[in-house]
């Protein structure tokens, strides 16, 4: 579950980077705000990425392959696995 350990290393680098006390007594609006948009953004895409792929799998009937590909999206590359 690639996409979790992700969100998880997201998690930690930016939401929670000067602890959970902060986070809860600040104002997530501007400058917070302004540098966590083109992070959700990017999560957004690659989570329709990832979702296209597995429809696709699905259409196809190959779910239960165990295929995976990489995926490139401009300078973007969603690694194997959903």
């Amino acid at each position: 579950m690639i996409w979790a350990t992700e969100t998880n290393r997201l998690n930690c680098d930016f939401v929670f980077k000067n602890g959970v006390e902060w986070l809860t007594n600040e104002d997530l609006g501007g400058q917070y705000y302004d540098e966590a948009a083109p992070i959700v953004e990017a999560q957004i895409l690659k989570a329709g990425i990832r979702l296209a792929v597995w429809l696709n799998a699905l259409a196809a009937d190959r779910a239960s392959s165990g295929e995976r590909c990489d995926y490139r999206y401009g300078k973007m590359r969603i690694q194997k696995g959903l």
